[in-house]
């Protein structure tokens, strides 16, 4: 079997010729992990779908992968970059004060083609196109699960969620509501079960409103958790 940094660059060579052959056409260009990857890891964050852009595509991964480097990140994303996203979390996991569980943690999209919002990626895509960019972006996302078996994976985004437990965890197992933001039925955390992988899904953290007091809620959850 492959070590681990030799399986999740080879996976990352395979999503940038799945992209360069058929989908070249979408200047927001990929994004597969956002962190170094490791077996059983304590968590793995999974998010719907890289933000940005083409200028995001070509400062990040461009280059290194039309070189042939399809080399991990060194650091998680999360902990050292600054932007929208990566405050939120170090606000989530209190990183001011030292969080070593997110710095270790494995950062991957559900969905690794990038796109400004969801309203955007369904606007510029054909159905088709899509459609069969997220079947195989599910497929992948599977394998990752499966390949790494974390621990605990925090999902961001209650219909990340939902396209994870319809799609690639499955079966889904002692699901349950346990926590349901005011003022809207729509808006929860859930936990369950993956295998042995326990799971602990949010509202999205920069693509909801989420007021103080359900946010520091959510965080005092998930520290049980």
């Amino acid at each position: 079997m492959q070590n681990i940094n030799a399986w999740a660059e080879n996976l990352q060579k395979e999503v940038y010729e799945k992209f360069q052959n058929n989908y070249k056409f979408w200047k927001p260009g990929i994004k597969i992990f956002y962190s170094p990857v490791i077996e059983n890891p304590e968590l793995m964050i999974i998010s719907y779908q890289p933000g940005g852009g083409e200028e995001n595509f070509n400062q990040e991964d461009k280059i290194p992968f039309e070189k042939g480097d399809f080399s991990l990140r060194k650091f998680n994303s999360y902990s050292v970059d600054d932007y929208a996203m990566s405050r939120k979390m170090k606000d989530f996991f209190d990183f001011e004060k030292g969080s070593e569980m997110l710095e270790k943690s494995v950062v991957t999209p559900l969905i690794f083609f990038r796109a400004s919002s969801v309203n955007f990626w369904k606007k510029e895509n054909t159905k088709a196109d899509r459609l069969e960019i997220e079947k195989f972006c599910f497929e992948k996302t599977k394998k990752i699960i499966e390949r790494l078996k974390p621990k605990k994976i925090l999902v961001l985004g209650i219909d990340t969620y939902k396209n994870l437990k319809k799609y690639v965890l499955d079966p889904i197992t002692q699901e349950q509501i346990i926590f349901a933001q005011k003022n809207s039925n729509a808006r929860m955390v859930l936990t369950a079960k993956y295998g042995n992988s326990k799971v602990f899904a949010i509202s999205h953290p920069t693509g909801s409103r989420i007021s103080k007091e359900d946010w520091n809620s959510m965080k005092n959850l998930f520290l049980n958790f």
